[in-house]
């Protein structure tokens, strides 16, 4: 096994010398030598211990721009780096610090991964990508130009990043971040804040991550800190993912996602933070919460509900019976539950649909602040602005057992309710309103499968409002349950069960409308008494014709004796002197009192609707 090879001393000038290009040095028996001109642009230096200068540092300057500078098993204290060059590359360094402050460097890879560099400080210079494979304690970066695009892969341990006035920042960092911050030093009305196309972020184990500005793509994976999004933060599309679910807080203030939130694997406790300022809002076009979490919170800690969401979904969720959720305070355009089991208690509370009217702020307010700028304009408008209107005003139920939940003060009336194969039983009411009209959900079954669905869902809404003692809301859902019914079944093949189906729901609609009831009553009374009168050969006198008016209120005077089922056909003697009757006289008077006599019954129950219990 080979000793360590020992570095070869390089003067400070003679390093200066180098990049001017009065020296060159000879990779193969690493040594430079005094050369008439510059030859190429390519600098490579191996196994170099480089002195500083009079303050302390190396700094890598020069007129001549060139194209690559390699550092390869290098002990540099601390670098300054104030020229333009096309790549920087440090491998097997042992390095201090990295400093830019001033120039361009189009790329720089830095593979440290024996001793760990103390900061890499990049301040008002542009650096258009940067690869680190190590550990780098402080990794500080300021940005400056706001045309200038940047990426950067961070593929080893990063214990502090800041990124500061940034913009259109691509980073993906696959190592381990202990601490994240990603701010901006001024004011968003004043000035332009950071600015980021996409950010990926792995393995933040300790501290806060701190985000404000405007990103198109966020995606934080086994990011196990408190998360604080900042004034004025628009994002497109926001991901957070664990492999192992853990709790984190995730406080926002007047933040726009105009995309998805989606938490993945994550226990969160979603919140607004409110100071004495009262415009704090938060906008959601969608936020999805997947797979397993111990806790959800997601509330308003103020009087008025400060949060909006148009879509919230519950997916792939399996809850323990010690766990405790809540959504408090906020509004809502759709909320699904897929695949969602609850062994332990939630609560819905003060949760209401309905158009979102901040205080003070909404998205149109946003395109008003940066509109001055046609940068902030036009990158908010294509990535950060909500395209997916959902206004679909749903609850979304699937394949789930929402168990206990407590639904107060809540009010999803304008919603309707998809539905398929879940369990309601549990869930209780208090001052809540619970959609009105109930669908199934089309999974490629026939016809037939929906409507069993749907009378599943009305049998369970209508048991759950008898529970509670509402009647009222229990006979609507009663009359739906026995429309889906009578929708499932066939006359071909169920003619006898669907018969009184139909009479019910042509004569008052089960029972609920005393109204219909009475019409209808009327109406099949007369149709029957036309059919009665034309039996006996005898027609009813046009009311019109002032000289048959009065045959005509005689002929009709006999008309409430006939909706009687208990009259006898003697009676209508009079009428116009018979004394027999003919058998389909007979006849049709014995069908009518059958058919009168269900009508009124229906009527009776429908007027005793608000009195009875089923």
């Amino acid at each position: 096994m080979s000793g360590t090879r020992k570095h070869t001393p390089l003067s400070n000038r003679d390093f200066t010398d180098i990049l001017n290009g009065a020296l060159r040095y000879d990779a193969v028996f690493n040594s430079v030598y005094r050369a008439e001109e510059r030859i190429g642009d390519f600098i490579v230096l191996e196994n170099y211990e480089i002195a500083p200068d009079e303050s302390g540092i190396v700094e890598i300057k020069s007129a001549v721009k060139p194209l690559i500078v390699t550092f390869l098993n290098c002990i540099i204290k601390e670098i300054e780096i104030s020229v333009t060059i096309n790549e920087l590359i440090l491998e097997n360094c042992e390095i201090d610090r990295i400093i830019f402050t001033s120039g361009v460097v189009d790329k720089m890879t830095v593979k440290t991964p024996k001793k760990a560099i103390q900061e890499i400080l990049i301040n008002k210079s542009l650096l258009s990508e940067l690869n680190i494979d190590g550990v780098v304690n402080n990794l500080f970066y300021k940005g400056n130009d706001p045309n200038k695009i940047s990426k950067g892969n961070l593929n080893g341990v990063i214990k502090k990043l800041e990124l500061h006035d940034c913009n259109s920042v691509s980073l993906q960092a696959k190592g381990i971040i202990e601490e994240c911050s990603i701010v901006n030093s001024d004011y968003p009305f004043q000035r332009i804040p950071v600015t980021i196309q996409k950010l990926k972020i792995f393995s933040v184990k300790k501290g806060e991550i701190h985000i404000r500005g405007l990103f198109e793509s966020v995606h934080f994976i086994d990011v196990n800190v408190n998360i604080y999004i900042s004034t004025f933060t628009c994002i497109n599309d926001f991901t957070i993912e664990q492999r192992q679910s853990n709790q984190i807080k995730i406080n926002l203030i007047d933040t726009y996602i105009g995309g998805a939130l989606i938490l993945n694997n994550v226990a969160p406790e979603l919140t607004t933070l409110l100071d004495d300022n009262d415009n704090k809002f938060i906008f959601i076009n969608k936020l999805e919460i997947k797979k397993s979490l111990i806790n959800v919170s997601i509330r308003s800690i103020i009087g008025e509900k400060s949060i909006h969401i148009n879509h919230l979904s519950f997916t792939n969720i399996h809850l323990n019976k010690d766990v405790y959720w809540s959504l408090q305070g906020i509004y809502l355009e759709s909320i699904s539950f897929i695949n969602f089991r609850n062994a332990g208690v939630g609560n819905i509370s003060n949760t209401i649909s309905g158009s979102f009217l901040p205080s003070t702020m909404n998205y149109q307010e946003f395109l008003e602040i940066y509109k001055n700028e046609e940068l902030k304009s036009s990158f908010f408008i294509e990535h950060c602005l909500q395209k997916d209107k959902y206004r679909r005003y749903e609850l979304y139920l699937r394949s789930s057992d929402l168990g206990k939940i407590n639904f107060m003060d809540t009010d999803f009336s304008e919603f309707k309710l998809s539905f398929y194969s879940t369990k309601l039983s549990e869930i209780f009411l208090a001052g809540s309103k619970m959609p009105k009209t109930v669908r199934a959900i089309e999974t490629g079954t026939i016809n037939k499968d929906l409507k069993h669905q749907e009378r599943i869902a009305n049998s369970q809404l209508k048991k759950l409002h008898e529970q509670q003692g509402d009647l009222l809301a229990a006979n609507d859902y009663f009359a739906n349950e026995m429309n889906a019914y009578n929708e499932s079944l066939s006359w071909r093949l169920f003619f006898w069960e669907k018969l009184p189906l139909v009479l019910n729901r042509i004569s008052s609609n089960h029972g609920q409308s005393w109204i219909r009831a009475l019409s209808t009553t009327l109406i099949i009374s007369v149709i029957f008494y036309m059919i009665f009168l034309k039996s006996m050969d005898y027609t009813l006198a046009d009311p019109l014709d002032k000289g048959n008016l009065s045959l005509f209120f005689h002929t009709s005077s006999f008309f409430l004796d006939f909706i009687n089922p208990l009259h006898k056909l003697d009676t209508f003697e009079d009428l116009n002197g018979i004394k027999e009757f003919r058998a389909s006289t007979r006849f049709i008077d014995g069908i009518a009192r059958i058919f009168i006599a269900y009508f009124v019954y229906q009527l009776i129950q429908a007027f005793r609707k608000h009195g009875r219990s089923k």
